[in-house]
């Protein structure tokens, strides 16, 4: 399993995702990245259009934005790895951790 983060980790956005990795207890890569380094045609062409980070790659498949990623990441890898339950049944506990991802 290869699990790549395209973002500077002092981005909150970043952060997030490294959370709800490590919270998940997964290995994971982060390739640091720079305002320079999202606005080149390599980078808009090849991981967001828009040249936003964060970007996620697992096993050649990708997506950004952070919330979506988190979503993600939880769906798929959510009591695979770790015991942790990101999203608990609870509504209101529920709801505090989208508000937390979003």
């Amino acid at each position: 399993m290869t699990i790549t983060v395209f973002g500077t980790p002092a981005s909150p956005f970043t952060l997030i995702l490294i959370y709800v990795l490590k919270e998940l207890g997964l290995s994971f890569e982060n390739v640091p990245t720079t305002h320079e380094d999202i606005k080149t045609p390599e980078y808009l062409a090849t991981k967001h259009p828009f040249g936003i980070s964060p970007v996620l790659t697992d096993n050649g498949f990708q997506i950004y934005e952070s919330r979506a990623i988190a979503r993600y990441l939880i769906n798929k890898y959510q009591g695979t790895k770790s015991s942790t339950v990101l999203i608990p049944s609870d509504v209101h506990k529920a709801a505090l951790v989208e508000q937390f991802i979003s």
